[in-house]
C-alpha cells in the first residue's frame, strides 16, 4: 500500500473511531424521549447540507446516504429539509445518474408533496430511462392509483413498458469474429 493511501486509511479509521466514541457518549447523554441518539437526529440536516456542496463526489455520496438512511431509518430521521434540493436535482440536473439517485432518495423519503411533484414532472423528463424509472417509482409509491385521472402518463407508461419489455433484435457482424481472415 502506498504511504499516502496508508496515511489516509489510518486517518479515516481514527476519525471513525472518534466519531463512534463521540456518538456513543452523546447518545447516552443527550438522547430524546424516543431514545433516538442526537447524532441520528442531526444526520438528516448534515446530509441535506451536503447536497449543496460544490463537490460532485460529496453530492453523490449524500444522495446515496440519504437513500440508505431513509429506507432503513426513516422513522428516526427528519430528511424533509433535503426534499427541495432533491426535487431540484431530479428536475434540473444534466446528469441522469444524479436524477436517478435523487429520485431514489425522494422515493425512500416518501414525502407526499414531493412524490406529487415528481408525478407532475414525469412528462417533462427528456430521458426515456429516467421516465421509466420514475414511472416504476410512482407505481410503487401510489399503487394502482398511479395513473388515475392522467391518461397521458398512463399512455406514456404503457409505451415505455412495451418498449423496454419487448424482445430485442441482435444484429451480428457479417462474419464470425473468432475466425479472422489471414
Amino acid at each position: 500500500m502506498k504511504p499516502v493511501r496508508l496515511q489516509r486509511t489510518l486517518i479515516a479509521a481514527a476519525l471513525g473511531v472518534g466519531m463512534c466514541i463521540t456518538g456513543a457518549v452523546t447518545a447516552q447523554v443527550d438522547s430524546t424521549v424516543a431514545n433516538v441518539p442526537v447524532w441520528v437526529e442531526q444526520l438528516g440536516a448534515q446530509l441535506g447540507e451536503s447536497l449543496e456542496s460544490p463537490s460532485q463526489t460529496v453530492r453523490h455520496s449524500a444522495l446515496q446516504h440519504i437513500t440508505y438512511f431513509a429506507y432503513f431509518y426513516g422513522d428516526d430521521l427528519d430528511l424533509t429539509n433535503a426534499v427541495p434540493t432533491l426535487l431540484r436535482t431530479f428536475k434540473e440536473d444534466d446528469d441522469e445518474r444524479c436524477q436517478l439517485m435523487a429520485l431514489a432518495a425522494l422515493h425512500a423519503i416518501g414525502n407526499a408533496d414531493a412524490m406529487q411533484e415528481v408525478r407532475s414532472h414525469v412528462m417533462r423528463q427528456e430521458s426515456p430511462q429516467v421516465q421509466l424509472v420514475t414511472l416504476a417509482a410512482l407505481m410503487e409509491h401510489y399503487g394502482e392509483a398511479t395513473f388515475e385521472g392522467d391518461e397521458r402518463v398512463a399512455d406514456l407508461a404503457k409505451k415505455l413498458f412495451e418498449y423496454y419489455t419487448s424482445p430485442r433484435v441482435i444484429v451480428a457482424p457479417p462474419f464470425d469474429v473468432h475466425e479472422v481472415p489471414q
